[in-house]
């Protein structure tokens, strides 16, 4: 997913739905460090990957790797004893 960050939620759950046992989901921009940093706290995107970051650690059916390149990359698989 490379997007509308502000909307990362509503793709996150689609692409769920959607996702094989074998599957695998990319997040882009996951750090943020492109956006303006004097915005940060008020900032729609930054609250949307932190609320997209709790709603992932809080999936059971998921397992997450994040890899820093860039802006940050969260590759998402299911777990092994997922759905």
């Amino acid at each position: 997913i490379d997007a509308d960050t502000e909307n990362y939620v509503h793709y996150y759950h689609r692409a769920m739905e959607l996702l094989a046992q074998t599957g695998v989901l990319l997040l882009d921009n996951m750090r943020g460090i492109t956006l303006d940093p004097v915005d940060h706290g008020r900032d729609p995107a930054v609250r949307a990957i932190e609320e997209l970051s709790r709603i992932i650690a809080d999936d059971t059916r998921v397992v997450a790797d994040f890899k820093a390149v860039r802006d940050g990359v969260l590759v998402i698989t299911m777990a092994p004893d997922g759905p």
